[in-house]
């Protein structure tokens, strides 16, 4: 069976199998359709999934088999499989069926049966066996963990239990964007099955706990276990079934909530009998887990079984206590609805009350007072009399009150005894006594009963102060004397602990308990806590009745008192300061130092000298033989030698400027000159040679500069090392080889160069001390720059070379700064170089003059693609090689984002450089300059969002860099043109190709958004001879430039002033603009501006009386269909592209009505909009195409191209069209030429549609009397021959040509003999 046919053929089809008597092909049929189901075989595929996992499970020792692993994990291991298949596997296995066979399925079918098949048939009832029957305790812990975490996973997104029927996700059932909108009974629908689904879960879960609860095992240990992981999953149980049975109620479903209350409550009277009743047969002493387990069971029993609020409390204070005391997974007796006629919260609050005394007896005696029996009878009888037996049977609250209520009146009696006389431990009896586990819990629970129920307070904190005065171990009795010591002191510890929270929360003095805790805890030596807690508390609670102000004001703390500690550490901070300076005073005393430093006393002097002299070497240094010494020793040698530390003893003899300094030189006056200034005549004193002379000349000089430069960072006087700087700048332009032949500019300038790498690479012991902030204006390179500056003004303002050295010399700072940055390994110059970059803004900003070539060297710092490359994790490397290179990834974007905000700075501060800061940054955005990507986005921001936005001059700049950008571009295409016209399309060369026009493309197009009227440049270079590749970028890219200007300028305003300024060359570009402000995507249809707009685009392009309709195809979907019937012949006549293009826009937003031909639904008013793919066929058919003077032969070939188009013009939409002009004929309307046509071109195409032609059209057509028509009469008759003798089963047209009147079947027969 076709599955694609409408409902009015199906019935035809099955009048038709009605007269097929094979029983057995039919049932065969079946029978294979249902072994070829998708459906079943993916179930199939789960379930065997899911069997092998429970087959593993299963057949598993119990014991573990993997050393190093538990057998718990390795059980968990081999269930998660199971899991996942269950959770998750299912719920997407019934979508994706649904989504690849949505004619064969319903999908509310195939997700139940999928449910069913896996869980409620499969997992749920095996799990559920093996909590109850396994014979190994680790099996059973392992199935009980196993529903827990399917309520966990069920309940995750796209799960069963997933709540997202009013969300995005709709549970089991997919997305509304992948299956549709549901209607509302549709979504109750669901809901409901989710609700059943979590109720199944929840009450198999609570079955399988049952039966681990009670005696089990012969053997004490196994037994134990078992029961303890059946206590632990009973705790997590007891909340999800509580918050399910509250819903129930709720939603008026008693007998639901019932369903499952039951088995809860009892599970609840279970765990409670394995603390108290069992624990009286004795031998219970070693199953201390149980005991835990069951203590903490208790204690959510309380937490659920009460109220969260306390009664009498304020409104407003309550509220606020409500905030702190629900959690989000928290229960209590304001969840439960009122209502229910058994389930009421008067008889739970019974079980809370008896089960919270329980607990401070246990915490108040450490452990459980011996029960009598006759009071547990008591008990028995009188639950047995007030009980409400509305089910003719148990109640169910009246196990769990057997159970719990003589352990609490057992307590309540000792408690009673207590307060009339001095308690004498010893001599109460005990069913069983806590360790220091359980004993630790059972605290904790008082407490935690104490905080998030306010009404329990007050009965908590007595009970936890009355234990912390009267301890384990205590005066009391020796009834605990089984607890170690160690235990003992921990316990104690606990209690005081525990009565120290109680007292810092502010229901300690609402309730009127913090006399007694205090009263606990100074007899425990910790008064002064007592009392900060008190004062901490009371604090609190006045401000939370206070008002918002004075809560702002408050500034609440609580700190322990350190004041000695402090006074003490001070002190020794005091002394230590005290003799560090006395060290200093008494050094400075003593002349010691660098060497020696000599008091300004001369006769100070000559003694401090004299009394050094001592210190001396014995002996003179050795120096080589062939050096002659030429100094003798004096007092003046023994002062320098005791003046620097006898550096001057060892120094080189050779060296003249090092012996005798100035005393070498003689000067002399010599004549007046013309000015009346006498000549001064410089004469050395020197005995060498003048070779010599002149190369220990340069030695001086590089060594007295070598001493200023180091000054510089190394002086510790501020003022002494700007003075070396200005120094430094001014000997290094002074001392220039101006005779040299060298090109390179550290070769000509080595001073300037030495004193810029030095800054740059400062020693990081003077960057530490300076900060990050401590290159400024004063540096050293500044002052080098300003130098050359002021001297290239000072000499010749025009001098041309002087400003070429001043343009090197800033250009090898910045690549200086540049290079140091670059791939440095060492840590101490990474931090150097950071510094530099840090100082790098400044130093430019203050600048007096920049260059273009400087600003690309900043625009450098981008370019960190291979830094990013590198910080990509891999395997290869190790945890601390990839933070550091992540550290330097960070740090390399922390540079380029530096560097843009430099260039924004200098494009609003310096109108000079304005423009090339400005190209940069757009060049950085375009692609040209390298950077990476993330940098080219904020460079495109930066152009963007600011600097084009700041004035008209920084507008233009950026519109001037954008368009050279573009210009490049359309360069580079033409000039590659050959060889992307050689790579196939879509390869990579091409793809390569594209990604290079793509940024300034993108860039160009934003300041097109901005600027409408520039939109004709990227027009015309896209339009250039062979710019082939960039006019597939823009037209890539169109979309977005037409969303953002119809939206900025509006989509008819754009369009004509985009029409305006194309040619006739650039009218595919234009098209495809209109094309893009009306996309098909778009859920709005084009406004009747923008319709009006495409019109007069149409009008104003003419040429002459002919139309071009390819300026109106963007707005057909939205033009009304009577103006589009008119339009129909313009794009008839156009060519086959522009013919099917119309076609597909008229249709584009009329999917749905694809097999529909629409009746307008006023006669009066035109209001039907776009044409159906149906209408568009009967609109072909009627268009007379004589009156407009179209060709025949164009009519008929139209709708033969659309009849080759099946994938638009289905047999589904022909059947539609020939069906509705078919009913107009039967109604008076001719037929029209190319009907019959038609027909026939579909019976060759359409096999599919023979048997409705033969049985419905051609016997319709007769009744409409169809051979009065020569031309309709003889194409009927042509296509019944056809049809006569198909050979195909129940198709043929015998029927139709029986219907004839005996004249025309006749002439029919007489033409066509019947064989």
């Amino acid at each position: 069976m076709d599955y694609q046919t409408p409902l009015h053929n199906q019935a035809a089809i099955t009048d038709d199998d009605m007269l097929n008597d094979d029983s057995d092909a039919s049932i065969t049929s079946t029978h294979e359709t249902e072994e070829e189901s998708p459906l079943q075989l993916a179930i199939d595929d789960l379930e065997s999934r899911i069997v092998g996992s429970l087959n593993e499970f299963k057949g598993h020792s119990g014991k573990a088999s993997t050393p190093g692993r538990g057998i718990h994990d390795e059980l968990e291991a081999i269930l998660r499989p199971v899991v996942e298949a269950s959770a998750h596997i299912g719920p997407q296995t019934a979508r994706a069926v649904y989504t690849s066979f949505r004619t064969l399925y319903d999908l509310e079918s195939v997700v139940d049966t999928v449910y069913t098949k896996i869980n409620s048939e499969l997992i749920l009832p095996v799990l559920l066996e093996s909590a109850q029957s396994e014979m190994m305790p680790a099996k059973r812990a392992a199935s009980l963990r196993v529903f827990h975490v399917l309520y966990l996973e069920w309940g995750k997104g796209g799960s069963w239990l997933d709540g997202g029927v009013v969300s995005a996700t709709l549970g089991p059932y997919g997305t509304e964007q992948s299956v549709g909108m549901i209607s509302e009974q549709e979504k109750q629908r669901r809901i409901g099955m989710r609700s059943l689904r979590r109720s199944e879960l929840l009450r198999r879960w609570v079955q399988a706990c049952i039966p681990n609860l009670s005696q089990t095992f012969t053997s004490d240990a196994l037994d134990a276990g078992a029961a303890g992981r059946g206590v632990i999953s009973a705790s997590a149980a007891i909340k999800p079934c509580l918050r399910f049975i509250a819903e129930r109620i709720g939603e008026a479903d008693d007998a639901g909530a019932l369903r499952l209350f039951l088995p809860v409550m009892r599970m609840i009277e279970k765990v409670l009998g394995r603390i108290f009743l069992e624990a009286s047969t004795g031998g219970e002493k070693e199953n201390d887990a149980l005991r835990s387990s069951c203590i903490k069971f208790l204690e959510i029993v309380v937490l659920c079984f009460s109220q969260k609020a306390l009664p009498g409390m304020g409104s407003q204070l309550a509220s606020r206590m409500k905030k702190d005391t629900i959690g989000v997974n928290d229960f209590s007796l304001e969840d439960i609805p009122p209502g229910h006629p058994i389930i009421t919260r008067e008889n739970l609050e019974e079980i809370g009350e008896y089960a919270f005394t329980t607990l401070r007896g246990l915490v108040f005696l450490g452990g459980q007072a011996k029960i009598d029996p006759s009071l547990l009878a008591d008990a028995v009888a009188s639950a047995a009399a007030s009980a409400n037996d509305a089910l003719s049977g148990t109640s169910p609250f009246q196990q769990i009150l057997t159970v719990i209520k003589p352990a609490a009146l057992a307590f309540q009696k000792i408690e009673s005894d207590g307060e009339k006389s001095t308690l004498d431990r010893s001599t109460i009896e005990m069913e069983f006594f806590l360790t220091q586990k359980s004993y630790s819990i059972s605290i904790n629970a008082v407490q935690l009963l104490a905080t998030k129920r306010p009404m329990f307070f007050k009965e908590a904190s007595t009970c936890l102060a009355n234990r912390a005065m009267d301890p384990p171990g205590g005066v009391s009795g020796d009834a605990e004397s089984f607890l170690s010591k160690s235990a003992t002191v921990a316990i104690r510890t606990h209690l005081r602990s525990s009565c120290l929270t109680l007292l810092r929360h502010i229901l300690s003095v609402t309730s009127g308990c913090s006399d007694i805790l205090v009263k606990a805890l100074t007899q425990s030596g910790m008064q002064a806590q007592a009392e900060r807690a008190l004062e901490a508390s009371t604090k609190q609670l006045t401000l939370m009745k206070g008002g918002r102000a004075a809560r702002t004001r408050a500034q609440i703390f609580y700190e322990w008192d350190q004041t000695a500690d402090l006074s003490r550490a001070k002190k020794r901070q005091r002394d230590t300061d005290d003799a560090e300076a006395r060290v200093k005073a008494a050094k400075l005393a003593r002349g010691l130092g660098s060497g020696i430093q000599l008091p300004r006393s001369m006769s100070d002097s000559c003694e401090l000298v004299l009394l050094n002299l001592k210190n001396l070497p014995s002996s003179r240094p050795p120096v080589p033989s062939s050096v002659q010494r030429s100094q003798c020793v004096s007092l003046d040698l023994v002062v320098d030698a005791v003046i620097s530390n006898g550096a001057v003893l060892s120094m080189d003899e050779d060296h003249w400027f090092d012996r005798d300094g100035g005393h070498a030189w003689t000067i002399e006056e010599g004549e007046l000159n013309d000015d009346g200034k006498k000549e001064l005549i410089y004469q050395c004193k020197t005995t060498e040679e003048n070779a010599k002379f002149v190369e220990q000349s340069r030695v001086a000089a590089s060594k007295a500069f070598s001493r200023v430069l180091s000054s510089t960072s190394s002086n510790p006087s501020g003022a002494a090392a700007n003075l070396a700087k200005k120094l430094a700048a001014r000997l290094a332009w002074m001392l220039q080889d101006e005779d040299t032949d060298q090109t390179e500019f550290s070769s000509r300038n080595p001073l300037i160069h030495s004193c810029l790498e030095y800054d740059v690479n400062a020693p990081v012991s003077v960057l530490d001390q300076k900060g990050e902030k401590g290159h400024s204006s004063a540096e050293l390179s500044a002052r080098v720059l300003n130098e050359m500056y002021v001297n290239s003004l000072a000499k010749k303002p025009d001098d041309s070379q002087q400003k070429q050295l001043y343009k090197e010399c800033l250009d090898h700072y910045v690549g200086s700064v540049v290079s140091a940055n670059s791939g440095v390994s060492d840590n101490d110059k990474k931090r150097t170089a950071n510094y530099a970059a840090l100082a790098l803004p400044h130093q430019l900003l203050i600048s007096p003059s920049l260059t273009a070539s400087s600003l690309n060297l900043v625009a450098s710092f981008c370019d960190i693609e291979e830094v990013s490359k590198k910080a990509v994790k891999n395997s290869k490397q190790s945890i601390v090689e990839s933070a550091s290179l992540h550290a330097a990834k960070a740090a390399a974007e922390k540079r380029a984002t530096a560097a843009l905000l430099v260039l924004r700075d200098l494009a609003f501060q310096r109108d000079n450089i304005r423009g090339s800061a400005i190209g940069c940054a757009v060049a950085i955005a375009a692609g040209r300059l390298p950077a990476s990507p993330p940098i080219q986005d904020k460079a495109l921001k930066l152009v963007m969002n600011i600097i084009f936005l700041k004035n008209d001059d920084c507008a233009s700049k950026v519109i001037e860099s954008a368009t050279f950008e573009l210009e490049s571009v359309v360069k580079s295409s033409i000039e590659n043109h050959s060889k992307i016209l050689s790579a196939k399309e879509g390869s990579d060369e091409e793809k390569a190709a594209i990604d290079g026009v793509l940024k300034p493309v993108v860039l160009f197009m934003a300041l097109c958004v901005r600027r409408p009227e520039i939109i004709k440049v990227i027009m015309e270079a896209s339009c250039r001879e062979r710019a082939d590749i960039m006019a597939k970028a823009v037209k890539a890219n169109m979309p977005k430039l037409a969303k953002a200007a119809s939206a900025k300028h509006g989509a008819a305003n754009i369009a004509l002033s985009v029409a305006d300024m194309a040619s006739e060359k650039e009218t595919p570009l234009l098209l495809s603009f209109l094309d893009n402000l009306a996309p098909a995507n778009d859920k709005t249809l084009p406004s009747q501006e923008l319709i009006d707009a495409c019109h007069e685009i149409q009008r104003k392009r003419s040429i002459g009386e002919t139309k071009d309709s390819r300026y109106i195809i963007p707005i057909v979907s939205g033009m009304k269909r009577v103006d589009l019937e008119k339009a129909l012949p313009e794009f008839v006549q156009d060519s086959d592209e522009t013919f099917k293009a119309s076609l597909k826009r008229m249709s584009e937003r009329l999917k749905r009505y694809g097999l529909i031909f629409r009746d307008e639904p006023d006669a009066n008013e035109t209001t039907l909009r776009g044409m159906s793919s149906c209408e568009q066929i009967v609109f072909l058919h009627r268009i007379d195409f004589n009156s407009i003077g179209l060709p025949q032969k164009r009519y008929l070939d139209v709708i033969r191209l659309c009849l080759e188009d099946d994938q638009v013009f289905n047999d589904r939409v022909i059947q539609a069209a020939l069906d509705h002009i078919s009913g107009q004929f039967l109604q008076g309307v001719p037929l029209p030429l190319a009907y019959m046509r038609t027909i026939i071109l579909t019976c060759s195409k359409h096999e599919s549609l023979h048997s409705w032609i033969c049985h419905v059209l051609l016997p319709r057509l007769v009744e409409g009397k169809v051979y009065t028509d020569k031309r309709q009469w003889e194409g009927w008759m042509r296509c019944a021959k056809m049809l006569e003798n198909t050979g195909d089963l129940g198709v043929s047209s015998t029927e139709a040509i029986a219907c004839l009147p005996p004249d025309q079947l006749k002439i029919y027969r007489t033409k066509y003999p019947k064989t």
